[in-house]
């Protein structure tokens, strides 16, 4: 039979063989073609035969790949008879891939296009002969570029079989940087071996085979789905000597970074994912969500393998990965910062990454995998071995079960060891006592031995036992349930104990504080000695919790070198300092007094023999400065210390500059005991720097890249050492390093003639050039009026002329008064563009307004006019020059813009606001029509950038879009602000008008435009879902859609895969039914499948197909429309859960969860359906009960279309106790042992069903006297809840707690009963005792929902209904409680709200009442805060009577901060750890009490703060919510360090131009009594510095406005208060710079110091003093600020200044240095500068001489003299011609100038012309630049 099968399919081959031919060429595809032997299968092939094939691949990129399908060739050694032989190439050259004769089959495939073939014959035996099949396949290995189109790639051979021995590398290729890829195996065959160590793929994160950027390593039918964090993504496919299989075939294609949204398969094989960007930080504004799905329904885990993520864990506040278990709707576990855990779903997983838009950071990769659903508790007997075992709750780390208990003994093996664990990880459902689910542990082998602890929440302590035997007991209540714990057990003989002899090896050993991760105890003085076989002792402290003060006086370790003999270190607070012995020895001491504890510290230890306590051989030093310190700083250094560092620069043209901040090392006068030393170069032996010791802070640079720092120390006396700075500098920067030019020298010596005569030529074209006038000289005989006072110093242009001197000037008229000296500028009232001779108005401005303008020529006039009567501040104008706008500008009254001419083409063609990005102009009209080339064609634009003034309804600037030709066309869109919508005209044509007013100006728009035939009311009919989304939008969105419209599209997906829609907006036309506009979705290609869905109005469903089609249909009436819909699509895996059965009878509920759902959940349910479920219990007295999960079906009062109906019984025919549609999500409950649902639907609307569990339980009792109360929560519900009571009810219920000591209390969580004033009807009353002779406490009715607690043991309850209506009932959970009904100290606070109420609430309160609570936050570092829900107390002026009064602290005697009474409801919040409340009632009124909530919060109102090396951050109360009225919050930061810095970084605080409102105060010590710093209100964000070791900052609010507040860091350290190394200039911006403290006054005794670059050599430093109040002496002596023309201030000096100086300077190179000094008298506020880079061009004074030349014009002397002599004559010619000056002078009518200051004139001053020379002037003003200081001239008569 298989005979007739192989011989049938040969035949079949041969019709499409080549047969009996050879000798020739064969090009093939992808389509197998086959060849074959002469006579091949009926004859033998013939004898003497050599006959070759050689193949070609049609694709030069592909190979070609041949398979022997049939041999019969006659068999010899080596094949040397007969033989087929394969050549890797186009001939028989090529490498020989392999012989083959006999019956041997085999496949070969080229390394490149062509494969050759050779099969020869001797003249002996003939046999049958050969068969081959080739194709086309692709190559082995190739570099491939992705592209957003989907793209298939196969591998070798695909779908046949792939070769042995194969290793291929692709690497793909983002087309775009910027994407990611992704990658989807549609199918996988390769051979399976274990780890696929025999054939495998693997795919990598990026064009690298590192195994930390593996994305999977997978083979037999794994099908990954990847994605890559970057542009790169590599697939290694290796196969060995054996089995083959098909191979694999994959798409990809590149997504938008960010764009991360992916469903992957998994099966046992680990698979990873990682973070976009990873292993590089990770964008902002993320919302990435990974849908993990694995096989045949199993479980789903997922291990972390690396991460690092902006935030703090467990709060994860700010970037955030959060794993949720879709099966059951939970939330895993979340994390962040560098936490690795490992979280377990019961099926699919979905894992989302959210960032927020601050920080970023690496990220994370993840591996995960299906795997088997977990074992319940396990073995109960343990062996404790020497080598760790693991133990873990059942299902960790998926959520435990309720109502679990596990008991597990563990036993060492040797009886004379003890066990101990460590728990790694522990989160357990927690609370005070761990009283719901926790571990107990016994010290024996069973549960009756004593109890040596007792952990929950996420504590992790580690225990041992006395004995050879410990026991575990797990125990959970029947509420929350969370990960559980994992922990590790061994068999050990040493002691937990405090102190101990440690010896130190060559890895890491770890020793803890007593108890820790739990509290150390008080009074505990603990030594450890630690030794090693090494040279030296490495002391890492990895964590530390220990009580905090400023010296470590009360809690602390102390660490020495050897046995207490030289004391290193001493820690407490949360330091983690690491430590080196200088020998192979040290102590460490633990000390605690009788107060406070922590959690301790952790510390590793390690020994070596080449640890050094310091220096490192490769320091980089970059342009920013890095710290150098000794070893142990601020502590003393080590005796016999050697450190070096050799710090490199790593650029030939920078060198390392260093500055010693702090030094302390001993002192001799040769520097010969302890010192350190500076080497100029990467050795020893290299030039000496200097050697230093004492306290001496020297300053050195190298003079290359390299510097060496070595440090020594001898066996004596010590210090803290030094602490320094370093970074790297350029050159240039050190005048000592400029060589001389001896090139350029000897150059021009050569050259010298030449460049003199060169000279020559370039004078007398100066001279020429000066006798024409220049534009500076046309644009000034045009100007009106200017009017000036005290000016600000701007550099004029390099064609400026100064005016006369002021002895020049003859009657003046009258001057204006000057302007303030701050406000160093004209004031503009009319601003003219100049054209031609004409003039054309661009605005006129007055009053507060700050228009922008621009010139559409070279030259702008402004001017100025004041009238007699009120002036003003004036203003300030920055003018620069911009390029001119791109489109074309007509000469009329206002300037145009905006072409009729625009013809769209297919390809994309730009248009962008004039002069975009830069600021458009006022009052600026510009209209564009665009026109599409074919009239069958559309326009299309797509705005990529819009900053436009924005507004309701776009009132100010706008872009109006037009459907036609002309601006009175219908209008298709308007947009302004940030908007940037995509429009499409309906005809050919386009019309845009841009229009600004008067006012703000903005960046612009930027779009691009194109052509289209696709129809612009729909758009394309034929989409295609990927997984990445896709937008889809009504016609005209957001503008209102068109009448009797109708859209068709019809979506498609991948295969096996579905269709998912998120409608994201949506306003259409509404109506009962949808009847007028709608959207209805079809489940499949056409409007002929089923509707699944149909909206209008403001719906915003999310529909998903149950297949690959999903069509939409969006249709409009006649009448009204608006704005339309958007909505996302995309492709996601079909649910891998087979769909239920419609109905069965056999149901049978257990105590475990089991899980009913209709017909396609999620997918929309089908039309007319009716399936019926009947639930049984196991056995009489038990009940059946479901809760509904997940339910949206058709709704409508009274569930008239799709409902589910529940039976108390086995049929319909039971009574209905509850019937649901719509959202609800009830709780049912039979009466008996049947439960029956009944599930219909109609031929209408149909959506996602609904999903329930079932399970058995007691059947309920209406009324028990013998319920307990125990610490966890139980549950009550009136009879038949949620359907309605009976009639005529009365059930009694007495709850009793545990013990004498607990209360009993009751939280009712749903009510809903007949109501009425005094529940006259149905109610329930509360009696606070064992029966309803007690006092009764509570009645509710209605819908009240209150919380009631028991004075003692007892509470009962009795529920009572009439005869009349009857509702829903009520349900309550009830527990046991240690907390008194009227005050407890012990609440603790926590992030959650927690709530607490008066005594009975909202029953009246008793009289002579006093409660005390006291409420406590986590830790030290939150704050509690309280949110007065409701309050009814009896009121009265200053609340004499009833009232509740709040108090800072622990107690009633800490300071009350709040009282209330009457109805207020107030919001307070304690300034530390606790607040106390207490509520006094009087012998009167009573009222219905108050409810609040309580929770712990960041943000306080004062305290004491410890600034430590590292940025912490204070906020005022509530930030970023507004804070309070009337508060005075003050703290105090304390250091042990030198200074503090307090770094002010947002601040929004109620304004006032003194801050006498609201204000922060800085003050400079412990107390406000202390110098005051500064004070800030509003948006200032300044920066302090205090003198010593504390600062004071008070925060006062008043009763009137609030705002948000203000954050700021502290951090303590060694500052000065003020000076940064490096300011960079730029040239599109000013930037500013001020004395510390600035507005405020600058401290005594400052020095600072600040280098502005600009970075390019061919910018200089521009610098304008805007401000200065700086104490005055005529030569500046005692406080100054000082320009210096170059990096430091050994450069020229540009000018020292105090008093009120105001100059404006510039440098002649890329560098300014400026200087600040203070003494320690009289003090001002400082100065401010403006500073901002600046080309060379535009100072004329910078025209540097050419050295070179000068030296050769040396050797041509004479002719030097002859060309000096033409000079002087061309000069004494030019004199009889008018110069630029003169032509000035002419026009000069009036201006008026203040004082000024006298400076320095530029080298290129030109004196003014003589009197003589002035001549009367027509009446135009000139413009005078602000750097010619000197008076202006207003009148010269002829």
């Amino acid at each position: 039979m298989r005979i007739s099968v192989f011989c049938s399919a040969v035949v079949c081959l041969l019709l499409f063989s080549r047969s009996d031919s050879c000798n020739v060429e064969i090009v093939t595809t992808r389509s197998p073609t086959n060849v074959s032997s002469p006579g091949y299968p009926y004859n033998n092939y013939p004898s003497q035969l050599n006959c070759w094939w050689r193949i070609d691949a049609s694709n030069k990129d592909n190979s070609v790949i041949v398979r022997v399908l049939d041999s019969s060739i006659e068999q010899s050694t080596n094949c040397t008879y007969d033989s087929l032989s394969f050549y890797d190439g186009p001939d028989s050259t090529g490498t020989p891939l392999g012989r083959l004769c006999g019956r041997k089959l085999t496949t070969v495939m080229s390394s490149g296009r062509s494969i050759y073939i050779v099969f020869k014959t001797d003249g002996s035996d003939q046999l049958k002969g050969f068969l081959l099949e080739f194709s086309e396949t692709t190559r082995c290995g190739g570099e491939l570029t992705a592209t957003p189109d989907e793209t298939t790639f196969l591998s070798p051979g695909f779908p046949y079989q792939y070769v042995n021995n194969m290793m291929c590398t692709w690497n793909f290729t983002a087309e775009n940087e910027n994407d990611t890829i992704v990658m989807t195996f549609n199918e996988m065959d390769v051979e399976t071996g274990e780890d696929c160590g025999y054939d495998s793929v693997s795919v990598y994160n990026d064009h690298t085979d590192d195994n930390e950027q593996l994305l999977g390593h997978v083979c037999g039918t794994t099908i990954p789905f990847l994605q890559s964090s970057k542009n790169k993504m590599r697939i290694d496919f290796k196969s060995d000597t054996a089995t083959v299989g098909k191979g694999f075939s994959l798409k990809f294609k590149t997504v938008e970074a960010g764009v991360c949204n992916l469903t992957m398969l998994t099966d046992t094989t680990p698979l990873y994912f990682v973070s976009p960007g990873y292993p590089d930080a990770y964008d902002n504004d993320l919302e990435c969500a990974w849908l993990i799905v694995a096989y045949g329904g199993k479980s789903v885990q997922l291990d972390v393998i690396d991460s690092e993520i902006e935030g703090n864990y467990p709060s994860c506040s700010n970037d955030s990965v959060t794993a949720y278990d879709v099966v059951n709707n939970d939330e895993l576990g979340r994390f962040c910062g560098n936490k690795t855990p490992t979280y377990r779903s019961a099926g699919p997983m979905t894992v989302e990454f959210k960032t927020d838009d601050v920080i970023v950071d690496r990220g994370f990769r993840i591996k995960y995998m299906s795997v088997l659903t977990p074992v319940k508790c396990g073995p109960a007997s343990l062996s404790a071995l020497t080598e760790p075992q693991y133990l873990q709750s059942p299902g960790y780390p998926v959520s435990y079960a309720n109502n679990e208990q596990c008991i597990w003994t563990m036993t060492a093996v040797a009886s004379s060891y003890m066990v101990r664990i460590v728990v790694l990880d522990s989160i357990l459902e927690g609370g005070q006592g761990c009283p719901f689910d926790f571990v107990k542990v016994y010290d024996g082998n069973d549960i009756s031995s004593r109890v040596i602890a007792v952990w929950c929440n996420t504590m992790e302590p580690t225990l041992q036992s006395s004995g050879q035997a410990m026991t575990l007991e797990f125990h959970t209540d029947s509420s929350n349930t969370y990960k559980g714990f994992r922990l590790k057990y061994f068999q050990t003989t040493s002691q937990l104990s405090c102190g101990d002899d440690l010896s130190a090896l060559s890895y890491d050993q770890y020793l803890t504080s007593p108890g820790y991760p739990m509290d150390y105890p008080p009074n505990k003085d603990c030594t450890w000695t630690i030794s090693t076989d090494y040279t030296r002792i490495k002391i890492n402290v990895i964590e530390t919790d220990i009580e905090y003060s400023s010296t470590c006086t009360y809690d602390y370790v102390k660490v020495y070198d050897g046995q207490q003999s030289s004391l290193i270190g001493k820690f407490c607070g949360t330091q983690t300092p690491t430590f080196y012995s200088s020998g192979s020895f040290a102590t460490i001491m633990f000390h605690s007094d009788s107060s406070q504890t922590g959690k301790g510290f952790k510390l590793a230890y390690t020994g070596g023999d080449d640890f050094r306590p310091c220096g490192s051989n490769d320091l980089t030093a970059y342009m920013s400065s890095s710290y150098l310190t000794s070893p142990n700083y601020p502590y003393n250094y080590p005796n016999n210390a050697g450190c070096s560092w050799s710090i490199d620069t790593g650029d030939s043209d920078l060198v390392v500059y260093v500055d010693v901040i702090a030094s302390d090392v001993e002192f001799s006068y040769s520097c010969s005991y302890d010192y350190y030393e500076f080497f100029d170069g990467s050795v020893d032996t290299d030039t000496l720097l200097g050697k230093y010791c004492g306290s001496s802070l020297p300053t050195k640079h190298s003079s290359g890249q390299y510097m060496l720092i070595k440090f020594h120390s001898d066996g004596s006396n010590t210090g803290t050492g030094f602490k320094l700075s370093y970074q790297a500098k350029e050159r240039d920067s050190f005048p000592d390093l400029d060589p001389v030019n001896i090139g350029a020298i000897i150059g021009g010596s050569i050259a010298g003639f030449v460049l003199i005569v060169i000279i020559c030529v370039l004078i007398g074209a100066a001279n020429k050039r000066n006798q024409r006038p220049t534009t500076t000289q046309v644009r000034e005989n045009n100007i009106h009026s200017v009017s000036q006072g005290p000016y600000e110093t701007t550099v004029a242009p390099a064609t400026f002329q100064p005016p006369p001197p002021y002895a020049q000037v003859v009657n003046p008229p009258p001057y204006p008064q000057p302007v303030a000296a701050s406000d160093r500028a004209p004031i503009v009232t009319q601003v003219r563009d100049w054209k031609g001779l004409k003039t054309f108005e661009l605005g006129t401005f007055c009053g507060n307004s700050t228009p922008s303008y621009r010139s559409n020529d070279g030259a702008m006039t402004v001017s100025f006019t004041t009238d007699d009567v009120d002036v003003d501040k004036g203003f300030r104008i920055r003018y620069k020059s911009v390029n001119a706008p791109v489109t074309t500008v007509s000469p009329s009254p206002h300037p145009q813009c905006g072409s009729t001419a625009l013809s769209a083409a297919p390809r994309d063609q730009y248009l962008q606001s004039p002069g975009y990005p830069v600021s458009y102009a006022n009052n600026e009209q510009c209209v564009w029509t665009i026109t599409a080339m074919s009239s069958t064609y559309y326009v299309r634009i797509v705005v990529l950038d819009s900053v436009l003034e924005g507004g309701s309804g776009c009132p100010y600037d706008f872009v109006k879009v037009f459907d036609g030709s002309s601006i009175h066309s219908r209008v298709l869109q308007v947009w302004c602000n940030i908007m940037e919508p995509t429009v499409q005209s309906t005809g050919q044509a386009m019309t845009l008008m841009f229009k600004s007013d008067t006012s703000n100006t903005y960046k612009g728009f930027r779009l691009k435009y194109f052509e289209t035939n696709i129809s612009p009311q729909c758009g394309p009919a034929a989409l295609v879902a990927t997984t990445a989304y896709q937008y889809l939008q009504s016609p005209g969105y957001p503008t209102a859609y068109q009448n009797n419209e109708q859209c068709v599209w019809t979506m498609t997906s991948s295969p096996n895969n579905i269709i998912q829609i998120i409608v994201e907006d949506s306003h259409l036309e509404g109506g009962t039914g949808c009847p007028y506009d709608f959207v209805k979705v079809f489940d499949g290609n056409s409007t002929a499948s089923r509707m699944i869905r149909v909206w209008c109005g403001m719906t915003t469903p999310t529909v998903q197909s149950s297949g690959r089609y999903l069509t939409l249909v969006f249709k409009t009436d006649n009448s009204n429309t608006y704005k339309g819909f958007r909505l996302k699509y995309f492709e996601t895996a079909a649910s891998p859960s087979p769909v239920p059965q419609c109905g069965t009878s056999s149901l049978m509920a257990m105590t475990t969860d089991q899980y009913l759902e209709s017909p396609g959940y999620p997918v929309a349910y089908p039309n007319n359906d009716q399936c019926v479920w009947t639930i049984r219990a196991s056995s009489t007295g038990k009940a059946v009960k479901i809760v509904v999960q997940d339910l949206v079906l058709e709704g409508g009062s009274g569930c008239p279309y799709d409902s589910v109906k529940v039976y108390d019984g086995s049929g319909t025919s039971s009574r209905m106790i509850q019937v649901w549609c719509d959202t609800m999500t009830p709780t049912v409950q039979s009466s008996g042992l049947y439960l029956t649902l009944v599930f219909k639907t109609d031929n209408s609307n149909t959506y996602k069903g609904f999903r329930l569990k079932y399970f058995e339980t007691a059947v309920g009792q209406c009324g028990t006297s013998d319920l307990t109360a125990q610490m966890s929560d139980q549950y009550l519900q009136s009879p038949g809840y949620p359907v309605a009571y009976p009639n005529n009810e009365q059930c009694v219920w007495r709850i009793m707690a545990s013990t004498s000591s607990y209360f009993v209390k009751i939280v009712v969580l749903d009510s809903d009963l007949e109501g009425g004033s005094g529940c006259p009807y149905d109610s329930v009353k509360v009696y606070d005792g064992s029966s309803t002779s007690s006092r009764m406490i509570q009645v509710w009715c209605d819908t009240m929902t209150p919380t009631v607690q028991s004075s003692g043991l007892y509470l009962t309850l009795v529920f009572k209904t009439d005869n009349s209506n009857t509702y829903k009932g009520f349900r309550l959970k009830y527990f046991e409680t240690a907390v008194g009904q009227c005050g407890t100290s012990d609440l603790t606070a926590q992030m959650s709200d927690q709530y607490l109420q008066s005594p009975g609430y909202p029953v009246a309160y008793p009289n002579n009442e006093q409660c005390v609570w006291t409420i406590t936050a986590s830790t030290s570092s939150y704050f509690v805060k309280i949110v007065v829900l409701d309050s009814v107390l009896e009121g009265g002026s200053g609340c004499p009577d009833d009232f509740v009064k709040v108090y800072d602290g622990s107690s009633t005697s800490s300071p009350m901060i709040r009282v209330w009474c009457d109805t207020t409801t107030p919001t307070v919040q304690s300034s530390g750890q606790d607040m106390t409340l207490m509520f006094k009632t009087d012998n009167s009124n009573t009222f219905k009490g108050f409810r609040l909530k309580y929770f712990e919060a960041t943000g306080s109102c004062g305290g004491q703060l410890s600034a430590l090396s590292y940025d912490q951050y204070l906020q005022s109360p509530g930030y970023p919510e507004n804070y309070q009225n009337n508060m005075n919050c003050v703290w105090t930061i304390t250091t042990t360090m030198s200074d503090i810095k307090i770094k002010v970084v947002n601040s929004d605080i109620e304004h006032s131009a003194s801050c006498n409102y609201d204000y922060v105060t800085v003050y400079d010590g412990s107390s406000t009594d202390s110098t005051v710093l500064g004070t800030f209100c509003g948006t200032q964000k300044p920066t302090y510095v205090s003198s010593g070791t504390a600062v004071t900052i008070r925060f006062h609010s008043d009763n009137s406005n609030t705002f948000k507040g203000f954050r700021l860091s502290y951090t303590g350290g060694t500052f000065t208060p003020c000076g940064e190394e490096n300011l960079v200039a730029y040239w599109s911006s000013s930037s500013d710079l001020t004395s510390p403290n600035y507005p405020s006054d600058y401290p005594n005794n400052a020095d600072c110091s600040w280098t502005i670059n600009t970075e390019d050599p061919d910018y200089v430093v521009n610098v304008d003093v805007i401000a200065s109040d700086i104490e005055y002496s005529p030569s500046c002596s005692y406080d100054y600020y000082e320009l210096f023309d170059g990096s430091d201030d050994t450069s020229t000096s540009l000018g020292r200044y105090c008093g009120s100086s105001l100059p404006t300077t510039h440098s002649s190179g890329q560098y300014m240095f400026i200087k600040f000094h203070s003494d320690n008298s009289n003090t001002g506020t400082g100065f401010k500068i403006s500073y901002q880079a600046e080309d060379r061009d535009d100072f004329s004074d910078l025209d540097s001489p050419n050295i070179a030349a000068i030296v050769g014009g040396s050797i041509g002397g004479f002719a030097f003299i002859i060309i000096i002599c033409s000079i002087i004559a061309a000069a004494t010619k030019k004199k009889s011609r008018p110069t630029v000056n003169q032509i000035r002078n002419e026009n000069i009518y009036s201006v008026s100038q203040g004082p000024y200051e006298t400076t320095v004139a530029p080298a290129t001053f030109q004196p003014p012309p003589p009197y003589s020379q002035v001549v009367s002037p027509p009446p135009y003003p000139q413009p005078v630049a602000a750097s010619d200081r000197a008076p202006i001239v207003t009148q010269v008569p002829d």
